[in-house]
């Protein structure tokens, strides 16, 4: 489009100082009046329409700055502490771009737009013949660009004038505080990069092995029911301890939940999103491999589910949890309760046996799937179940770093998860939908936060 208008620009006619950018703010205007000035050598004029677009440009950065302080969405339940942190490293990461998105003028970007207007005016006001000013300039462009050859040679020519003082050099105040300001911001988020990046996090390569391991170990008959099945080696043990240190690094008490104990008050819940993850990224804290492997793996997972059930129709994912159970402290080691009480994954159950599709159930699921981190815990046993009593288990299944359940959602899979009695079990759940509208949009976000690999830099 840039192209264009240049083209359009080029017609016998057209005067360019009559296209006028209605989105453009007035330092914009400002500056190309300015630069328009110094190349017809009006050094007044010059100094005026600098002077004004310097501080109109420290302004509407102001405003930018302003406008990312407004509420913030965290996509999940954080705590308190939590939830300051990553508000606070938000609003910086978006304040730190809010110079680039004013550097550039009428499409074309530049580099060094605020501190060019020094180099404007040093010159300018040396025309004029006021060389404090001129020094002053040359001062606030030197925060900037320290090293820069040309301002350096234009501060010695300066120098050797005997009306120059050694204090004219003192930067102006606005171009003092504005790199105080940049300075500290920069080493707040190399501190916040440094201090939080791959929290406990291994850094090791976690990428699909080239040669699967991949099997399935019990069909639908096997398990004593329908649409089910059991596999293993969908994930290697370096994979399963990834996730898991990323589980207990980052989730969140209940996340995804409104309590810390949706299941039972005798366990603590502790849960984390596909979304939380994302965020997770974008912020550097955690490295986006990981980000890499998880999708790897859950797609994986979905095409393993598709092609054993002979699924045509496009599966879309509707949700993806981590999550660890893990009893509270005290409790006893011979409940009776259940980790998850009996239920079915897109309905209602109510005790005798009725299915009824209705809210709070999430009846747009259709499959179901649990990939297994770990089996260092005692207890936690899943089952499949013919009703709602536990006299009518059908068969169970042990958790182990790899191993993958899968199943319809629906009252034909009726299942639970028994107590777990000591340590933490950590599971990977995913559920499917055949409808788009409830497809789990955030992971058009994961791909394109992967393509952009924005983990590589917090700033």
């Amino acid at each position: 489009m840039l192209e264009t208008l240049k083209y359009y620009s080029s017609f016998e006619g057209v005067d360019k100082y009559d296209i006028v950018n209605y989105e453009a703010k007035d330092y914009v205007y400002l500056y190309s009046h300015g630069s328009a000035a110094y190349e017809e050598k009006d050094w007044d004029a010059t100094i005026n329409n600098m002077e004004e677009s310097l501080t109109n440009f420290l302004h509407t950065e102001e405003e930018c700055r302003a406008q990312c302080e407004g509420s913030f969405d965290h996509g999940w339940l954080p705590d308190f502490i939590p939830s300051i942190a990553n508000h606070f490293t938000y609003c910086l990461k978006c304040k730190s771009r809010c110079y680039s998105k004013l550097n550039s003028i009428n499409g074309e970007k530049y580099e060094d737009l605020l501190p060019s207007h020094y180099n404007y005016l040093q010159f300018a006001y040396y025309k004029v013949g006021n060389l404090k000013e001129a020094c002053r300039a040359v001062a606030s462009f030197l925060l900037f660009f320290p090293n820069d050859e040309s301002m350096l040679d234009n501060k010695e020519y300066y120098m050797k004038s005997p009306q120059v003082e050694t204090n004219f050099f003192t930067p102006r105040s606005e171009a003092e505080k504005y790199v105080q300001r940049l300075t500290y911001e920069k080493k707040l988020l190399k501190f916040i990069s440094k201090e939080f990046q791959s929290i406990a996090v291994s850094t090791e390569d976690v990428s699909k092995p080239r040669i699967s391991q991949y099997k399935i170990v019990k069909t639908g008959a096997e398990l004593k029911g329908s649409k089910r099945f059991l596999s293993e080696g969908l994930m290697t043990k370096k994979q399963c301890g990834a996730v898991v240190d990323i589980i207990k690094t980052f989730s969140m008490i209940g996340d995804g939940y409104d309590t810390s104990s949706p299941h039972t008050e005798m366990e603590k819940f502790e849960g984390l999103s596909i979304e939380r993850v994302i965020f997770l990224v974008y912020l550097g804290l955690l490295n986006s491999r990981h980000l890499k492997m998880l999708l790897e793996v859950t797609e994986d997972a979905r095409e393993k589910v598709k092609k054993y059930f002979n699924l045509d129709e496009p599966l879309f994912f509707t949700y993806t949890h981590m999550v660890c159970r893990s009893p509270f402290k005290g409790t006893p080691r011979n409940r009776t309760d259940l980790s998850h009480e009996i239920h079915a994954d897109n309905c209602n159950i109510y005790p005798d046996g009725k299915c009824e599709k209705l809210p709070p159930s999430y009846t747009w699921r259709d499959y179901s799937a649990i990939i297994y981190l770990n089996s260092d815990f005692k207890g936690g046993e899943f089952f499949f179940s013919s009703n709602m009593s536990l006299s009518s288990i059908q068969s169970s299944v042990s958790p182990t770093c790899g191993r993958m359940l899968a199943f319809s959602s629906g009252r034909e899979n009726l299942h639970g998860v028994k107590a777990v009695q000591k340590g933490s079990r950590c599971a990977l759940g995913l559920w499917f939908t055949f409808d788009p509208q409830y497809e789990e949009k955030n992971r058009h976000l994961a791909y394109n936060l992967l393509e952009k690999d924005q983990s590589l830099s917090i700033y």
